[in-house]
């Protein structure tokens, strides 16, 4: 968000300075502002961390290169909106209380440090991380489902894994992550609340979510131009970003969440299917020879993983192949009555699916409202 010269240099007197000096030389290699705003309350704390800077890329349309500039001072925030509003994120929360959290940020800043800031209507953003949970019954399920999602590839993208209890996929527009939310909450979430019975609840709970997250970034400004071509106008936009009153308008939150996590599956269905049932599926629609061949390659990819299978099949017949996937809604995820090992363990509910609808059962529906608990009369700070 943009502020004035006048609160911009009055903030740099309170932050904390970071800088890295070359040793050698003396130089200053890059120095920021930044600090944090603490959200706490009896049985929890949460920390927002912002950055004061002047500083801004800009953009030379005649020599097309980027380069940065200083003189417009203005401040990044950062932070998690289940985290502002409910003290965990174990919950994914609709679109429509975006704003509620924003302005919880923007009135304890301006009550710690005794500033006025724009609406947060008018917040440029830069980056927003959407999110779907899927609960299954324990940790053992969710890992056994990860580990068989880490034979999968990517379009363009490559893969890291994380043992068994993630992996994730980066590219410049945006990174799919899916992990084990347990692990990750045991590791980041537990120590942030005083009552080690409520940290142990939250912690159980938490084991049973499989969490699919997508951080969004290039493909932001992609968005932007598109709508900004097809509607004819001209948005008000800093660094190539829009405000959030704007943003809401262009971006679909849960179609870009599916989109991007359809590709995971190479578009397929997410749904759990036998491997004979998708030789049958084949068999419908292609001769013999031809859903045999298929198969073959469906077999190899669900046992070895994509990556061994596209070395091993020319890339043409492949690509026809997911293709075929596709258009029969065939699904990746395998589940066989074998003790083969190939295949996912029996634990894993054979309708799992990382459907994100209402009528999936293990898919989490987004909060829409705020909920009141214990906590609830204590400010932030």
């Amino acid at each position: 968000m943009l502020i004035d010269k006048e609160t911009y240099n009055y903030l740099l007197e309170k932050m904390i300075v970071t800088q890295r000096i070359d040793k050698q030389t003396g130089e200053v290699e890059f120095e920021y502002n930044n600090a944090r705003v603490n959200f706490h309350s009896p049985s929890w704390n949460y920390k927002v961390v912002f950055k004061v800077t002047d500083e801004y890329w800009y953009y030379d349309k005649e020599r097309k290169f980027p380069y940065k500039a200083s003189g417009i001072p203005h401040i990044a925030f950062e932070f998690s909106v289940p985290k502002i509003l409910f003290g965990h994120n174990l919950v994914s929360v609709h679109p429509c209380l975006i704003y509620d959290a924003m302005h919880k940020v923007k009135e304890a800043f301006e009550e710690f440090y005794g500033v006025k800031l724009q609406d947060p209507a008018d917040w440029y953003l830069y980056r927003i991380d959407t999110c779907a949970n899927f609960v299954l019954y324990n940790e053992l399920q969710v890992r056994q489902y990860i580990s068989y999602l880490q034979r999968l590839n990517y379009p363009r993208k490559v893969k890291n894994i994380y043992e068994d209890t993630g992996l994730f996929f980066a590219s410049r527009y945006n990174t799919l992550k899916g992990y084990c939310k347990g692990a990750e909450f045991k590791k980041h979430d537990m120590q942030r609340f005083a009552d080690k019975e409520k940290a142990k609840k939250f912690h159980e709970e938490a084991q049973r979510i499989l969490r699919i997250e997508v951080e969004h970034r290039r493909q932001l400004r992609y968005l932007i131009e598109r709508y900004e071509k097809e509607n004819n106008v001209t948005l008000n936009k800093f660094q190539g970003y829009v405000r959030v009153k704007d943003f809401i308008d262009i971006f679909d939150f849960e179609q870009e969440m599916k989109r991007v996590v359809s590709k995971i599956l190479c578009g397929t269905e997410t749904k759990i299917m036998e491997t004979e049932d998708a030789l049958r599926r084949l068999r419908q629609k292609l001769s013999d020879r031809q859903a045999r061949s298929f198969h073959h390659i469906y077999l190899l990819i669900v046992t070895q993983g994509q990556t061994r299978a596209k070395k091993s099949i020319p890339q043409r017949t492949y690509y026809r192949a997911l293709s075929a996937f596709r258009q029969l809604g065939i699904s990746l995820i395998v589940l066989d009555n074998k003790d083969t090992g190939c295949f996912l363990d029996k634990g894993v509910p054979s309708d799992f699916s990382i459907e994100i609808n209402e009528q999936n059962k293990y898919y989490q529906l987004p909060m829409r409202e705020l909920i009141p608990n214990e906590d609830e009369a204590e400010e932030p700070l």
